[in-house]
């Protein structure tokens, strides 16, 4: 590769897992929010110092304090030009002035965004065109909608970097979890037609003010936060089919399709555009329904070996190849 890669990624469990095969890469430095970049009490003063309410009063100055302490702890064995890799955590920041001042220190250095959900496209697609050098997105139809590239999420696949490589029986035929944005109705009735059929499911949804609970009628266990991922992952593992529900139009890649290709797990979805996803074209492991009567028991309780022709289409490694052919337009 020609570049040195900084990521800037959300505090997350999330991303800290699926972005750890940058450990390997001597020309890749992972950051997960300001962790590694700055120390507790600085992290304290820049929140503050980059607050949206603060600064709509009064423009704080000398913000590229921060930026200078940033990048000085930022290096590399080798020198290149940088690309850095933004997300939505680090908004303030560019709002703030960050890449125009690493711009004014490394002429040479690319910056793109990287969207992981399609309403901060929405939000600040405008704002960012005259800001980055290019945009991406992991949903191929915004990325038709906006002009903007395709690429799918990160997933590792190496053993070495998985939160377990173990074997895990499985136990459901099927598994859901994942945020409630317009989908508990639905999941509600695939769970009511599941029960009925006596497969074995875990569905877990988080719904902004609903208590922590299982509801007898339906199985679905309702959840305050977000799962630990590791447990997300002991989940996928013990199932044999993950269900994967649009979230309004969205066409994504999601994390639960790439899950299920790295685990090799049958894919439940209602989404039409998962048969165009890396690794799914062939349709033989994904089941497509509308509704859930729909549905194919047999589809769910088959024990057949299930794999995926996989070649690392999710890999960190592949990923920063296509973010490379964006910094080099």
């Amino acid at each position: 590769m020609e570049y040195n890669f900084v990521i800037f990624a959300a505090n997350m469990d999330l991303y800290r897992y699926t972005y750890k095969e940058a450990e390997k890469f001597e020309n890749v430095r992972f950051y997960s929010g300001t962790d590694g970049l700055l120390t507790k009490p600085e992290k304290a003063l820049h929140s503050i110092h980059v607050s949206r309410r603060m600064n709509a009063k009064v423009q704080l100055p000398f913000k590229n304090i921060w930026y200078a302490a940033i990048l000085r702890r930022i290096s590399f064995p080798r020198v290149r030009p940088v690309c850095y890799i933004w997300s939505t955590y680090f908004m303030k920041d560019i709002e703030s002035g960050i890449v125009e001042y690493i711009k004014i220190r490394q002429p040479d250095s690319k910056h793109i965004f990287f969207f992981t959900d399609e309403k901060f496209v929405r939000q600040d697609f405008t704002y960012l065109q005259d800001k980055m050098d290019s945009l991406a997105v992991f949903d191929p139809r915004v990325a038709e909608q906006y002009h903007i590239e395709f690429i799918p999420n990160v997933y590792p696949s190496d053993k070495e970097y998985m939160l377990s490589s173990s074997v895990k029986e499985e136990k459901y035929d099927i598994c859901f979890i994942g945020n409630d944005r317009g989908r508990e109705k639905k999941l509600r009735e695939i769970a009511i037609y599941c029960k009925n059929a006596n497969l074995k499911t875990a569905f877990y949804i988080k719904k902004a003010g609903a208590a922590t609970y299982t509801d007898e009628a339906t199985g679905i266990h309702y959840i305050q936060q977000n799962m630990p991922y590791e447990e997300v992952i002991d989940i996928i593992k013990e199932s044999k089919c993950v269900l994967e529900l649009m979230v309004e139009t969205n066409c994504t890649c999601s994390l639960r399709v790439q899950e299920a290709v790295i685990f090799n797990k049958r894919i439940l979805t209602d989404n039409p555009c998962v048969n165009k996803m890396p690794c799914c074209e062939d349709g033989a492991n994904v089941y497509y329904f509308e509704k859930a009567e729909e549905i194919n028991t047999n589809f769910l309780r088959e024990n057949k070996k299930v794999s995926y022709d996989y070649n690392e289409e999710y890999s960190l490694g592949s990923w920063l190849k296509k973010i490379e052919q964006l910094a080099k337009r």
